[in-house]
């Protein structure tokens, strides 16, 4: 693709150049313009210089180690658009891409208009991650993510969960604590999870402090039914019947399936849940991802698709898929996201 074709300028740039793919299909599903997206992908990838490519670096975001993904919600009525982006993947060395996060921070929250957040975000990173240096080490692959919605004021941080199981549990613990006016629930939710899961990462989303969800995102360590996590919406008899529909015909792996709970901070209550397939099992191409989508909606009643003649320009390998989800919040409202990159 020629970087003219979504009118971007060509001035040199880590995110002109190789995130131009990710550019051209946000703006054409968002309609935002080509410079505001880029805009938006700098503040998430923290600046990144014209030869980060080139750097040595590391990121967990995707699997090939690109720093940013595009997630298309979908509810029954509406879409929605977020970028979520790997801050200063470029640098190597764990404790000032530490740094260079949290200088980064701020100014997603401020392009989310979700700044209100700045405080909360500050207290779950501190709760999730170690606070010394040789902790911060061990974090090669990066120390958190940073996401901004493109439709709807709101932002997102994700602090990646450190390798022992037993202290990462700990500190989810300390971040409920810290940030939910009642953590008795989740104290809950998180002691039944601990003996059967490996906790992935804590986040904080939302746009304000009436709207935050601290979320925590985790993958079983051994076979687990989905009601031993003591959270009911996992119960849904529609969400069962759709993740069955995506993996029907598929062998895979514990790793391909990563959970995920949304706790209302006001209230202490579950929010939401979703489940995250990972198309490393699925390998699915775009088209038949956007396929494997409209019959699950079209199940779900959804009104409202993910347009496919969006895509259609795109080469088939433009951009990959990344994960297929699936999500019902306590009212039981359904969504469905496309994670690309």
């Amino acid at each position: 693709m020629r970087l003219d074709d979504t009118n971007i300028s060509p001035n040199p740039g880590y995110v002109r150049t190789h995130c131009a793919h990710i550019i051209q299909v946000a703006h054409r599903l968002t309609r935002k313009s080509p410079e505001y997206l880029v805009h938006i992908c700098e503040d998430l990838l923290s600046n990144p210089p014209s030869q980060a490519h080139e750097m040595k670096r590391a990121s967990g975001l995707n699997w090939n180690q690109f720093p940013i993904q595009y997630v298309v919600s979908q509810q029954k009525e509406e879409i929605h658009h977020k970028l979520i982006g790997d801050p200063a993947f470029y640098i190597s060395d764990p404790l000032l891409r530490y740094e260079q996060s949290m200088k980064a921070l701020p100014h997603v929250l401020k392009m989310g208009q979700a700044y209100a957040l700045y405080d909360r975000c500050v207290d779950a990173i501190h709760a999730t991650l170690p606070q010394t240096d040789t902790g911060l080490e061990e974090y090669t692959y990066g120390v958190m993510w940073l996401g901004v919605s493109l439709t709807r004021p709101g932002a997102a941080v994700y602090i990646l969960s450190v390798l022992d199981t037993k202290t990462a549990w700990y500190q989810a613990h300390t971040a409920a604590q810290t940030l939910l006016s009642n953590s008795e629930e989740m104290h809950h939710i998180l002691s039944s999870l601990a003996p059967v899961c490996r906790l992935a990462s804590v986040g904080i989303e939302g746009s304000s402090l009436h709207d935050a969800r601290l979320k925590l995102y985790w993958r079983m360590s051994s076979p687990t039914a989905f009601h031993d996590f003591i959270i009911p919406l996992y119960t849904d008899d529609n969400i069962l019947h759709c993740i069955g529909t995506i993996l029907k015909d598929y062998f895979f792996t514990l790793s391909a399936l990563t959970f995920s709970v949304g706790i209302d901070l006001k209230t202490g209550k579950i929010a939401d849940i979703k489940i995250d397939i990972s198309n490393r099992i699925l390998n699915l191409d775009i088209h038949k991802a956007l396929s494997c989508i409209h019959k699950v909606a079209d199940f779900l009643g959804f009104r409202t698709l993910i347009s496919e003649k969006e895509f259609l320009s795109c080469s088939k390998n433009a951009v990959e898929v990344a994960f297929i989800g699936i999500g019902v919040d306590n009212t039981h409202r359904y969504r469905l996201h496309l994670y690309l990159y």
